[in-house]
């Protein structure tokens, strides 16, 4: 019988019955195994025995242990076992087998992110990253975005280095505070920050004036911000732009806060584009005479994050259906973002040719 040891008797058989008692002494030792490292399968000679702890009953011999995780370095452990033995093999928490990563891009400050989550900013060195691939994301605001498959390998440093390319968008803010102007403006604007301005306030510049929706796969990653394109029109009046309007100049000098005057500003233009439309509902969505006055999602801007107003995503919601057609599609990539934290993906569908 497993477990037991063999007890050997010598019987005679004849016509008489008789009992023969046998005893038969346990022949077991008890092991216990345990590692701390969650997931960690344990095997015994090969054989599989159960993750992270076991225990269990075995006959005397020899063994090999072994506790072992992928992307991890295996620990083993030999032991001979005798009878009645009671032993308790514990294993430390395995050491994750890694590699290092070190990015150089410019300019400083770009975001890092290593599947989707950022883990720093540019100059940046990861080192005891767990090997494996991973993709490798460089950004920063004005710049095209930069995408790298990398492979880390155990005691190895990978490297990346270079220079993020800017926008068209990106190389208009630059030409802006440089004074210049810069094409994407020239023959409707004045200024340069105006333009910017716009863009930030309402996702547009003038609706189909100012920008190139052609290029819109590497002009426009940036997302709206009200407050910012007011910050944007304040530097055109620091400029001596004479093309803002003389109620926002006035503004200006009266409220002080980006905020507020930004959440004004758009509540106004709300109430003027449903004047100048009648309440007309057919014209309350994305047309291409309507593009060229978007307030709706300025204010679902400010609405959803409570930025100069009371937060009411469900009001802020509502505005941002405005800024679509009626089928739910939208051209202004400024407006992805917002789209997306409101979680209305799966409603409000991109299109940057929908004319």
């Amino acid at each position: 019988m497993k477990d037991f040891s063999i007890n050997n008797q010598m019987v005679k058989i004849d016509k008489n019955a008789k009992n023969i008692n046998v005893d038969l002494t346990e022949f077991f030792a008890k092991v216990s195994v345990n590692c701390p490292t969650e997931d960690a399968e344990l095997t015994i000679n090969g054989e599989q025995k159960g993750v992270g702890r076991w225990e269990g009953m075995m006959i005397p011999g020899k063994y090999t242990i072994e506790a072992s995780k992928d992307g991890c370095h295996s620990q083993t452990r030999q032991i001979e076992l005798k009878d009645n033995d009671e032993i308790t093999v514990d294993f430390t928490k395995l050491k994750t087998i890694t590699g290092s990563l070190r990015v150089d891009y410019e300019p400083a400050g770009a975001d890092v992110l290593l599947n989707g989550k950022k883990v720093g900013v540019t100059p940046l060195v990861l080192k005891e990253l767990p090997v494996g691939n991973y993709q490798l994301e460089i950004w920063k605001e004005y710049y095209v975005k930069k995408f790298v498959n990398v492979k880390i390998r155990e005691d190895q440093e990978w490297r990346e280095s270079g220079n993020l390319k800017l926008t068209q968008f990106g190389e208009m803010i630059v030409n802006a505070e440089k004074g210049k102007e810069h094409p994407l403006s020239a023959g409707y604007q004045n200024s340069s920050f105006c333009a910017l301005a716009e863009y930030y306030r309402e996702g547009a510049a003038f609706g189909h004036h100012g920008f190139p929706y052609t290029c819109s796969s590497d002009t426009f990653q940036v997302s709206l911000n009200p407050v910012k394109g007011v910050y944007w029109l304040r530097q055109a009046v620091r400029m001596g732009d004479t093309s803002v309007s003389e109620d926002i100049y006035s503004r200006m000098n009266m409220i002080s806060d980006d905020s507020e005057l930004s959440f004004i500003l758009a509540e106004e233009a709300k109430e003027e584009h449903e004047k100048y439309f009648d309440y007309d509902e057919d014209f309350m969505y994305l047309s291409e005479a309507a593009s060229f006055y978007l307030p709706y999602a300025a204010l679902a801007w400010h609405y959803f994050y409570g930025v100069g107003c009371v937060k009411d995503k469900e009001k802020a919601k509502s505005m941002m259906r405005h800024a679509c057609t009626k089928e739910g599609v939208y051209w202004y990539p400024a407006f992805i973002q917002l789209v997306k934290e409101m979680n209305l993906d799966s409603e409000l569908k991109y299109n940057p040719d929908i004319y």
